[in-house]
Formats: structure tokens, C-alpha cells, sequence
């Protein structure tokens, strides 16, 4: 573990070297929220937290060096449990190939919450399949991993549950015993506790409401208008259903973004705390009333989704005019900020878009390749934990796909921030594969 005091920083400092070279962290018109602490009923609170915990309103860079560290340190501790002769070396080059390639260091440098997602799934893994690999202190900082993963985001709840679900499924597959299952699933449990009773609490106190996610189904709808089968039931239910909504029926907009954010539709109907409990009756009489328009829209979408994942899609300049975060770096970190922000390639657009879509394009069509062929390998060879490890991955990022294209529509951010993974994962197994089953010492 000695490597490991100069091997994370140093493999922290290759994620960050696309921030470093935009000269600023990345920035979405939603950081903002997350700077200041607004409260949202659609957004989670514990970001700007974490945010907060660092920057300290003076370093807009100590977030970003955060989250850096904590992606190679998962991913260093995920190889010291894999059979590789050369850890150190491994990690140095995998970091290197990750940091040039892929969508990880584009995300450990963005100021908002999706690296966790992919985090989550790490520490899941890692939980799941090696708790016992750890000492106690790594136990720990493992679980307060994946407990900030899950607070961080709204969908991580359910992605999480999911991943759990993944690691259970996989253990009995491995022939694991019930026993050691149930210890295992019991500790991924503690996240999903403290994230559930995170989340009452803080909707409790702040917007007198006893729910997870108040706003969960108004996503949903807006995805389910956009697509079709919410507009087809609401024109055959109103005005008889009695619904607010009834009165935008003929005026709906064509898009789940415009509905929720242009032009006030939902702010005429009370935004999300006044269309809480009617977005759950409308949702669930659009599902009850045409289940085949509703699978046939996830499926459109899990397709479509399957193929969405350009790293570099909200890397852009193109704020809308209502976004606060101009003003929000300026007050917090003050002027130089500013000027650096304004001064960055993202606010150039000297972005390479071009060449990081189609790398990202290649990398991740071989990965499914990869990823296959070395499942199968490693099923091949009877190398049932190895087999594991991608399978897990694998359906950790389909699930991502199908909650996040299902619930808030086909967005590249949604896919490009798990998608890393892949290649990462079939790297690992091949690489294992080979150390398994190279010349052993002392055979001829």
C-alpha cells in the first residue's frame, strides 16, 4: 500500500488534465444551483454539500482535485483485488489510457454530480465481491463512498438498489453461500439507509413533504408527454379527469425540456410541489390505460440512449440567458474566477468536439467487443470472479441507460458518465486473464 501514497495523486492529476488544459473546471448552467446551495425539490442537496465541503467560497479547484482522487483511488483499490502481477504498473498505464480515451477524466473535472454515478458502481463492486480483501479503515471509507455517491443524485437511489440487485444475482451465479451474501448485502444497505432517511429529512424540514423524490414523477410525465402516450391519454381523459393539467392539453409543448423549463407551462400549474400527486395519477393512468405505447417508448429510448454517450456534449459556451452562474462565480471566488471561467477553452470553443465524439465512438463500440470476448474467456477458464467483473459493469451501465433514457429522456451526459467503465472493465479482466494463465515459474 506504500505505492498507493504516490500512485492515486499521481493518477488524480492525469483526470485532471483536460480541466487543467481548459484552464478551468467544466461547467453546466445547473453547477450553480449546487454552488449556492438553492433548494430544488428536483435536485439533491448533499452535491453542494460535498461542493461546499471543499471550495470553502475560495478554491473553485478543490472540488475537481476531490473528485479526482476519489476515482483513482477506486479504481486503484478495485486492482489491488484483481489476480495482476504488475498493480502498480497496470494502474499507472490503465490511468493513462482512461485520462486519454475515455469519458472519466471529463467528468472528474465537471463540477456536477454525474462522476458519482459511476463511483457508486465501484464501490459497490468492490463492497459486494471484496469487503474482506480491506482493512477496516478502507471498509469504512468504502462505505462513506457509496453513501456520498447515492446522496449526490436523485437517480443514484435507485441506481444503487439496482447495482445491489446485480451483486446479489452475480453472487448466486458465483455459487456464493446465502450467508455471505446477506452480510454483504446488509453493509450495501447502510448507503441506501442513510441516502433514504437523508432525503425524508431534508424534504421533511424544507418543503414540508414526507417523500424521497417529490418530483421523480413530473420527469416522468414530461418524458412520457413528449414521446406520446401521456398527450394521447390526457386528450382522451380531460376534461372529464378533472386534472390542472386538462387546461394545457391542446398547448403541450413537443418537448419534456420545454414542458418543464420554457415558457411556464409547469409553473402555471404550480411547478413540481403544486403537480406532485398529479404527475403520479397522470403517469399512472397513461402506464394503466397504454402499457404497449409506454414499453414501446422505453424501448425507443433505451435504443437511442444505447447510442448517446458523447463525453463532451455539455462542455460547451452556450448558457441560456436565465442561468445564474456568471454571477455565482464572481460573488463566491471573485473576479480572477470570472476572467478564468470566461477565458477557458469551453467559453472559447476551442473544444476538439470532433475528435473526443469520434474516439469515444471507436473506443466504445471495441469495449463491447472486448468486454464480450473476455466474459466469455474467463467463463471459458472457469473463471467464474473474473467473469463477474465485467458482467457486473456491464449491466450496471445498461441499467443507468434504461432508468435515466425511461425517466428523463435521451440525454449523452446520462450514458457518457458511466460508459468509461466498459472499457475499463474488459481492460482489467484481459489483463488478469493473461497473469492467470502465463507461464508460471518453473514450468518448462
Amino acid at each position: 500500500m506504500v505505492s498507493a501514497w504516490y500512485l492515486i495523486p499521481a493518477g488524480a492529476l492525469v483526470l485532471l488534465v483536460p480541466a487543467l488544459m481548459n484552464g478551468f473546471p467544466f461547467i453546466f448552467q445547473d453547477t450553480s444551483d449546487y454552488l449556492i446551495f438553492t433548494p430544488r425539490l428536483y435536485r439533491s442537496p448533499f452535491y453542494g454539500l460535498f461542493l461546499f465541503g471543499f471550495h470553502m467560497n475560495r478554491f473553485i479547484w478543490a472540488p475537481a482535485v476531490a473528485q479526482a482522487l476519489i476515482g483513482s483511488a477506486l479504481i486503484y483499490l478495485l486492482i489491488s483485488t484483481l489476480p495482476i502481477r504488475n498493480r502498480p504498473g497496470t494502474f499507472a498505464c490503465l490511468i493513462v489510457f482512461l485520462g486519454a480515451f475515455t469519458a472519466l477524466p471529463w467528468f472528474a473535472g465537471f463540477l456536477m454530480p454525474d462522476i458519482f454515478t459511476a463511483y457508486l458502481f465501484l464501490a459497490i463492486y468492490l463492497i459486494g465481491f471484496h469487503l474482506e480483501r480491506f482493512s477496516r479503515p478502507l471498509q469504512v471509507m468504502l462505505i462513506g463512498f457509496a453513501g456520498l455517491a447515492m446522496t449526490v443524485h436523485l437517480s443514484h437511489l435507485v441506481l444503487g438498489c439496482g447495482a445491489i440487485a446485480v451483486f446479489v444475482l452475480l453472487s448466486r451465479w458465483l455459487r456464493q453461500p446465502w450467508r455471505r451474501i446477506f452480510v454483504r448485502a446488509a453493509v450495501l444497505c447502510i448507503p441506501v439507509a442513510l441516502t433514504v432517511g437523508a432525503y425524508l429529512a431534508y424534504n421533511r424540514i424544507i418543503f414540508k413533504t414526507l417523500a424521497i423524490s417529490p418530483a421523480g414523477q413530473t420527469f416522468f410525465l414530461a418524458n412520457l408527454i413528449e414521446y406520446g402516450p401521456a398527450r394521447h391519454y390526457l386528450r382522451d381523459a380531460c376534461p372529464g379527469a378533472g386534472y390542472k393539467i386538462c387546461s394545457q392539453v391542446d398547448t403541450l409543448p413537443s418537448t419534456a425540456n420545454a414542458f418543464l423549463w420554457e415558457a411556464g407551462h409547469l409553473d402555471r400549474l404550480g411547478g413540481f410541489a403544486g403537480m406532485s400527486a398529479e404527475s403520479a395519477a397522470v403517469v399512472r393512468g397513461t402506464v394503466m390505460s397504454r402499457p404497449g405505447a409506454v414499453a414501446a417508448m422505453i424501448a425507443g429510448n433505451f435504443w437511442r440512449a444505447f447510442g448517446a454517450h458523447a463525453p463532451d456534449t455539455d462542455v460547451s459556451s452556450a448558457f441560456p440567458p436565465y442561468t445564474a452562474i456568471f454571477e455565482v462565480i464572481a460573488l463566491k471566488f471573485g473576479p480572477q474566477a470570472l476572467a478564468a471561467f470566461q477565458g477557458s477553452a469551453q467559453m472559447r470553443d476551442v473544444v476538439p468536439h470532433g475528435l473526443i465524439r469520434t474516439a469515444d465512438t471507436v473506443l466504445i463500440a471495441l469495449a463491447w467487443v472486448l468486454l464480450a470476448a473476455t466474459c466469455m474467456v474467463a467463463v471459458a477458464k472457469r473463471e467464474w470472479i473474473l467473469a463477474a467483473l465485467p458482467l457486473f459493469f456491464a449491466a450496471c451501465v445498461l441499467g443507468d441507460i434504461l432508468v435515466c433514457s425511461t425517466l428523463s429522456g435521451v440525454f449523452d451526459r446520462y450514458q457518457a458518465r458511466v460508459i468509461w467503465l466498459l472499457p475499463m472493465a474488459a481492460i482489467l479482466c484481459l489483463v488478469s486473464l493473461r497473469d492467470r494463465f502465463r507461464r508460471r515459474p518453473g514450468r518448462a
